[in-house]
């Protein structure tokens, strides 16, 4: 028996179905972690985890930036390593560099849809 029982004793699924859809957040990004201070990781050189924690991403964030070419790094034995005074230029630069704006998405009005059909 699906849904659930009222305090009257009557068997009310959509009660249950609605309380459950209006509980539920709505769907959004997730927050940017926040960045590890460099004085807490490696001076020599980094892994993609300590490129994730000092740019405050994901590692899968950072392998697929430098699988694209876009992160300065080079392949080794052991995997991925990344210079950090190259990572962080690559990162101020990013973050200088004005990004491209998203091309707003234009709605007809309902004035405009009117003209249009009665041109017809």
């Amino acid at each position: 028996m699906n849904g659930c029982i009222r305090g009257d004793g009557q068997h009310n699924a959509e009660s249950s179905l609605g309380a459950a859809e209006e509980s539920r957040p709505a769907a959004r990004k997730k927050p940017r972690r926040a960045p590890v201070p460099l004085d807490q990781l490696p001076k020599d050189l980094w892994l993609k985890e300590h490129v994730a924690a000092a740019l405050g991403r994901s590692v899968s964030w950072v392998y697929k930036k430098a699988e694209a070419g876009l992160l300065p790094h080079s392949k080794r034995v052991g995997g991925l390593m990344f210079v950090p005074s190259q990572v962080m230029a690559w990162a101020t630069a990013q973050d200088a560099t004005p990004t491209k704006p998203k091309r707003a998405r234009r709605r007809a009005s309902a004035s405009v849809l009117a003209a249009a059909l009665a041109k017809e």
